[in-house]
């Protein structure tokens, strides 16, 4: 594709931008649009079909408020990992006491089976939570055939019950094992630091021991893993935020296409200490993060170019301005908050082109537009509406851009709003007259995809329904309804503070404040068993589904047992 074809679709600053550093909007330069010739050169391209059929969905959110901006002067930590939904669930609730001089400490909030440790949660000093910093920590290395001969090879043989067994061959290159082939049949490894025993370990688990936020930004600064947000809420009321895991500094190249090693060019180690994202006390009382780029657009090229759309921060940070002191109920409501900013330009759109239509589904489509109160609540008539045509859209405009080209963009959606607002002539698609006769097009396209259910009928619950499902499920179906959740209909968007898919959305809520654990709430899609006979099997999911405030400390003991350590 044509470079700055490319550099649009790829854009890294958007209308939603909401950074950590500076807080508000960026002031980041916006790609032009390609030229006209480029535009033409790609209608010489051959097409193989289009961009995704779906956009990924992915992501967290996470915040801190100072005690300066709460009632009881506490901080508070509001924290929901937003990862795919099975169960088993992915976290296990957890607390540990121990002793230390005398005094007796805590820790509770989640942790992984077989992790020992609390990943996230909150002690009576501090309370710490991450979302994903969704950077670019992965280079594709392009190797020649003497470093693809020179690669370790291991085989291990998996033993298939009732078939053949099979054989895992995986080659290491000494920058990483060798994933794939690209277009001209090169091979391809994956440099990744999580996949160096030198640059990851498992310093997290120190957090419990962490009494102040700047001890916890230490501990942050030298836990190397994936690189997170990770947001801390101290018990004297102070907050504060730090980029973790290992930062590589690429030397000769910025990491959009893969390319080959050596000779200056590849990773010369990490970034300096100095690089690293960190913000103690902002003058705003509070600190957002929601995958969205954190850092000023100059500083954030060190670290890649794939952010996530900012709608979600930016509706953070948007009510938590327009707050004056908050309580632990306050933030659990913002996790649940169904505004989807990102929907009102669909919207305007289809009153635009609804408007004067004699269409009686455009009247139809007209009438839920103007009703729509801007969330995207379970029984909404509008969003499924508003959705879709977004949807179509995209597949309508992109299209033409990318040729047939895998196009997974974080931001994608930026590049239509963009185009939609600007409606610039040369990128009309092929065949149509006007913008006008080309979104009426797409609002009839889009009305007939959604018939079935008529457009007065389709309640975004419907088509937006749990789908949180066993692993044996998936191969015996007719288990499902003893091993899945209810199939039930869900708030939210891929787009709202509270992101919601069938499969996707909050693997845990977590509102905190150290100093005030007892007023501390917590979700779980599912219960504290992962036996489907178990009583608690399913505990959790209905409060998790209707936004019920339940208790992060634990109540009375159901069951127990005592591991001892063997003579």
């Amino acid at each position: 594709l044509p470079g700055d074809v490319v550099d649009f679709l790829m854009p890294v600053v958007g209308r939603f931008d909401r950074q950590v550093v500076t807080g508000g909007a960026s002031g980041g330069a916006v790609a032009p649009y390609p030229s006209p010739g480029s535009i033409e050169s790609l209608r010489e391209i051959e097409r193989e079909g289009g961009p995704e059929e779906s956009e990924p969905v992915r992501g967290s959110n996470g915040w801190v408020v100072s005690g300066a901006r709460t009632a009881h002067g506490g901080a508070i930590l509001a924290n929901d990992m937003h990862l795919g939904l099975r169960v088993p669930t992915t976290w296990y609730r957890a607390m540990v006491v121990w002793e230390k001089e005398s005094v007796e400490r805590r820790a509770v909030g989640v942790t992984l089976p077989g992790v020992p440790g609390i990943v996230a949660g909150t002690t009576d000093e501090l309370a710490w939570g991450f979302t994903n910093v969704t950077g670019d920590f992965q280079d594709y290395v392009v190797l020649d055939d003497a470093e693809y001969e020179a690669a370790n090879v291991r085989r291990a043989v998996i033993g298939v019950k009732g078939g053949a067994d099979h054989e895992l061959v995986v080659r290491d290159s000494e920058w990483g094992p060798i994933v794939d082939e690209d277009v001209r049949g090169r091979h391809l490894a994956m440099a990744w630091g999580a996949l160096d025993a030198k640059t990851l370990n498992m310093n997290i688990l120190r957090m419990p021991l962490a009494q102040t936020v700047e001890e916890g930004i230490e501990v942050g600064r030298s836990w190397w893993g994936p690189p997170q947000n990770m947001m801390l809420a101290g018990r004297d009321g102070r907050v504060g935020w730090v980029m973790t895991g290992y930062l590589p500094e690429r030397v000769g190249f910025d990491g959009r296409v893969p390319i080959e090693w050596g000779d200056g060019v590849g990773w010369d180690d990490a970034l300096g200490e100095e690089e690293r994202g960190v913000v103690v006390d902002p003058d705003e009382g509070f600190i957002a993060t929601a995958n969205q780029r954190t850092l000023a657009v100059e500083r954030s090229g060190r670290f890649g170019a794939i952010w996530a759309l900012g709608a979600r921060a930016k509706r953070i940070g948007d009510v938590l301005d327009s707050e004056q002191r908050v309580d632990e109920r306050d933030m659990l409501a913002l996790q649940l908050d169904t505004r989807v900013e990102v929907l009102d330009l669909y919207r305007d759109l289809v009153v635009e082109v609804a408007q004067g239509s004699e269409s009686e589904e455009f009247a139809q489509a007209l009438d839920l537009a103007e009703q729509w109160g801007g969330g995207a609540d379970g029984g909404d008539m509008a969003v499924y509406l508003l959705d879709t045509l977004r949807l179509n859209l995209h597949d309508a405009l992109l299209a033409p851009l990318t040729r047939g080209v895998g196009y997974d963009w974080l931001m994608r959606e930026e590049v239509v709003q963009r185009i939609v607002r600007d409606r610039p002539g040369h990128l009309l698609p092929d065949g149509e007259t006007t913008w006008r006769v080309f979104f009426e097009r797409v609002l009839q396209e889009t009305v007939e995809d959604i018939n079935g259910d008529g457009l007065s009928g389709a309640a975004w619950g419907e088509t937006n329904r749990a789908s949180i499902r066993h692993p044996l499920s998936r191969a015996v179906p007719a288990l499902a309804g003893w091993l899945d959740m209810a199939g039930v209909g869900l708030p939210g968007h891929r787009y709202a503070v509270r992101v919601q898919r069938p499969s996707f959305g909050a693997s845990e809520r977590l509102v905190v404040s150290p100093g005030h654990l007892e007023e501390g709430i917590f979700h779980m899609p599912g219960g504290q068993s992962g036996h489907p006979l178990s009583a608690h099997y399913r505990d959790g999911f209905d409060d998790w589904i209707h936004g019920r405030a339940t208790a992060l400390m634990p109540g009375e003991v159901m069951h127990s047992f005592t591991l001892e350590p063997a003579d």
